[in-house]
């Protein structure tokens, strides 16, 4: 037995491409800051197929541990790409409350693979004692990040909802050119 498109119920249809829409904001959420921070984006896609399965985004770089422990500040990048895209996500799903609710909800929609990234970052590089002040201010900060690059988060994930993959390429150009933007933490300022 088959169900014909017609046939599916108007609110699981709207269920669907709210949540395919939310998956698209939390890839572009990790894609577009991780390219403003210099980080080299392979991709970013989402499953239109199974949503709730979620999306990816592939990044050139990766240290090892003997390198973040050199360059932790190459790892705070990494962290706050991984926590923009839970703060992107629930920006886009609450985005008829308030930001402070957006704020203490991106928990909410942090995958496994970002949060042992943010968990990895405190481990290796910041001394115990500063720990939970260090996460509260990787929080703050990816979302300071997220609302900064609205627009072009929003862009990228629209095309995303669309096309369901965009190259490194792809979304340099969306974002408006092929160099990454020059932030402060690009030019290693924070």
């Amino acid at each position: 037995m088959t169900i014909e498109d017609d046939e599916i119920p108007d609110s699981i249809v709207m269920a669907i491409t709210e949540s395919l829409r939310a998956c698209a904001y939390h890839e572009a959420g990790h894609a577009v800051v991780a390219t403003a921070l210099g980080r080299d984006v392979l991709f970013t896609a989402t499953s239109s197929e199974r949503p709730d399965e979620g999306g990816r985004t592939e990044y050139a770089d990766g240290p090892t541990p003997e390198e973040l422990r050199e360059a932790p500040e190459h790892y705070r990048a990494i962290a706050l790409t991984s926590l923009a895209g839970p703060a992107a996500e629930a920006r886009f799903r609450l985005r008829d409350r308030g930001l402070e609710d957006a704020l203490t909800s991106m928990v909410v929609y942090e995958s496994p693979l970002d949060a042992a990234q943010v968990e990895l970052y405190i481990r290796t590089a910041v001394p115990s004692d500063a720990a939970w002040e260090t996460e509260v201010t990787l929080r703050r900060d990816a979302f300071v990040l997220v609302l900064q690059y609205w627009s072009l988060i929003q862009g990228v994930a629209e095309e995303l909802v669309v096309r369901g993959r965009l190259s490194g390429e792809e979304i340099g150009r969306l974002m408006g050119g092929d160099e990454p933007a020059a932030t402060p933490e690009a030019r290693g300022e924070v």
